[in-house]
C-alpha cells in the first residue's frame, strides 16, 4: 500500500506506510489511518475500509464532523458560529423578529422532540431535568396540542419525553384544514379546569396529509397570553 497522498500516517498498525495490508492475531485486519480525507481503518473480523476523497464542494461538509470526531476541540466554536450565521439568515429571509435564534436537525421529526423537550425544560420549578417526572403525584400532568392533521412525530416526541402520547391534543381543524383557534382556546381552558398543565402548541406550516397551514399568528397570539410555548 502506498502513499500518494503524502499524509503521515496516524496509527502505527503497520510496519511501514507502504506496508500491504496483514491479517494480525485472531483474523484482524492491520492496516494504516492517514488524516483525512483519506483514511484507511482496520477492523476486526477480516473487516477493513476505506474513505476516498471528497467529491469537490463536500470537503467542508466531510472535514467538519471529522475533527469533531477526532475530538479537535478548538474546531468547536467554528461549528457553532456557522450554524448561528446560517440559521440568522434564514430568520431573516422568513421575516422573524431578530432576536430569534435557530438549530440545525437533521429532519422535522428531530425539530419538533428538541423543541418540546425545551418547552417541557422552560419551568425550572417542575425540575424535571434533575428529578425526572416518575413517581411525582405533584407534578401536574402536561398538554400538548395540534391539529388533527400533525405529522406522528408529535405523539412520537411526547413518548420519547415521558409525556405520553395519551397528553397529545389533536384539535379539530377547519374546512381548511387548519387547526380551529377557538378550539384550541377551548381546550387549553377545559385541561387547566381538570388541573393540567397546558406546556406547548405545535403548528404546522404545511401538513404531511393536505399541506394547510396552520394560522400560526393568532397561534401564537394565544401561547403568549396562556404561558405556553
Amino acid at each position: 500500500m502506498s502513499n500518494p497522498t503524502g499524509w503521515k500516517p496516524t496509527m502505527e498498525q503497520g510496519a511501514a506506510a507502504a506496508a500491504p495490508v496483514s491479517p494480525g492475531a485472531g483474523g484482524a485486519v492491520q492496516g494504516i489511518a492517514y488524516e483525512e480525507p483519506l483514511v484507511f481503518e482496520h477492523g476486526s473480523k477480516g473487516r477493513c475500509g476505506v474513505s476516498l476523497p471528497p467529491a469537490p464542494g463536500a470537503e467542508v461538509a466531510a472535514d467538519l464532523p471529522a475533527a469533531l470526531l477526532r475530538g479537535e476541540v478548538e474546531g468547536l466554536p467554528a461549528l457553532s458560529e456557522l450554524e448561528v450565521v446560517t440559521t440568522g439568515w434564514l430568520r431573516d429571509a422568513m421575516g422573524l423578529p431578530a432576536d430569534w435564534f435557530g438549530m440545525i436537525t437533521d429532519t422535522a421529526s428531530v425539530s419538533t422532540l428538541q423543541a418540546l423537550a425545551a418547552a417541557r425544560e422552560r419551568d425550572p420549578a417542575l425540575e424535571i431535568r434533575h428529578r425526572g417526572m416518575a413517581g411525582r403525584p405533584e407534578l401536574p400532568r402536561l398538554r400538548i396540542y395540534c391539529s388533527e392533521h400533525a405529522h406522528s412525530s408529535v405523539d412520537k416526541a411526547a413518548i420519547t419525553l415521558g409525556i405520553g402520547a395519551e397528553n397529545v391534543v389533536r384539535v379539530p381543524a377547519d374546512a381548511g384544514f387548519r387547526m380551529r383557534v377557538e378550539a384550541l382556546e377551548a381546550a387549553v381552558a377545559a385541561d387547566r379546569a381538570a388541573g393540567y398543565r397546558p406546556l406547548a402548541v405545535v403548528a404546522t406550516i404545511g401538513t404531511t396529509s393536505i399541506t394547510s397551514v396552520d394560522p400560526v399568528p393568532e397561534i401564537a397570539d394565544l401561547c403568549a397570553r396562556e404561558g405556553m410555548w
